[in-house]
């Protein structure tokens, strides 16, 4: 992602691999910059962009060594939604599960809501 600043820069936000920190803050990716031109990119496609965010996720997972994905869930993930509600699979706030990801990649233990 490349943002252009007043000062004529140039200013690059992408990930660093395999430490997934951005190449102009050094802060954890996605920075803030970079989370708010990931939303300019894909406008009204929320679910797009969460599902994006989800495969980086697993990325970040296997080259960070990180037993779990979830554990990134909230970085890479949770931001995507502007109102994400209870999740449909275990019934939670603050995350939804996608479809057609797999349920190791969800924060929570995708159990079902009983009927």
């Amino acid at each position: 992602m490349t943002r252009f600043d007043p000062g004529h820069a140039v200013v690059r936000h992408q990930p660093t691999r395999p430490s997934w920190t951005c190449t102009a803050e050094g802060e954890p990716w996605p920075c803030p910059i970079a989370r708010t031109m990931l939303h300019e990119t894909f406008l009204t496609q929320e679910p797009a962009l969460a599902v994006h965010m989800s495969w980086l996720m697993h990325a970040a997972t296997k080259d960070l060594a990180l037993p779990d994905p979830a554990k990134l869930y909230r970085h890479f993930v949770a931001w995507t939604a502007n109102n994400p509600g209870p999740c449909g699979r275990c019934g939670k706030p603050g995350h939804q599960a996608l479809p057609g990801l797999p349920p190791r990649l969800f924060p929570c233990g995708m159990n079902r809501l009983a009927p």
